[in-house]
């Protein structure tokens, strides 16, 4: 995001979206809807989002390996906010510091993220078996 005389700022999410793939989640900041707070209160005042990339990408699985799926895009998210200063200052920066190959106050944007999504609960039904999960989407 960026506004002029204020600088840039970075958030990175990820793009889940089994039904409508991330189309649906891209179309989401040009509709400005299903936003995150810091998104929309920047919006409000006055940056404007100057680009939406893709970091990477992945085919959408099956439907009994997508609750783990949703765990390894939630870790995947959590490196890329990490190894590019997304997210605001915290404990974990520090355990970040060897594996970056730059600090936080050498990037050019400020952070966007409130938080890592290390620390989100994801959505889904982790904790049952891939059988649970196959029985499931056969009654679905």
């Amino acid at each position: 995001m960026e506004k002029q005389d204020e600088g840039t700022m970075l958030c990175i999410g990820s793009g889940a979206n089994a039904r409508y793939r991330v189309l649906a989640r891209l179309a989401d900041y040009d509709t400005h809807t299903v936003l995150s707070h810091r998104v929309k209160s920047s919006l409000a005042e006055g940056y404007t989002i100057a680009q939406r990339s893709l970091l990477c990408w992945t085919p959408i699985p099956s439907n009994h390996h997508i609750p783990g799926f949703r765990l390894r895009m939630l870790a995947v998210e959590a490196v890329f906010c990490f190894l590019f200063h997304a997210a605001r200052e915290n404990v974990l920066d520090s355990k970040w510091s060897a594996a970056n190959n730059w600090k936080r106050e050498d990037v050019a944007w400020l952070p966007l993220c409130t938080h890592t999504a290390l620390t989100e609960r994801p959505r889904g039904l982790v904790s049952r078996t891939e059988q649970e999960l196959l029985d499931y989407n056969n009654e679905r």
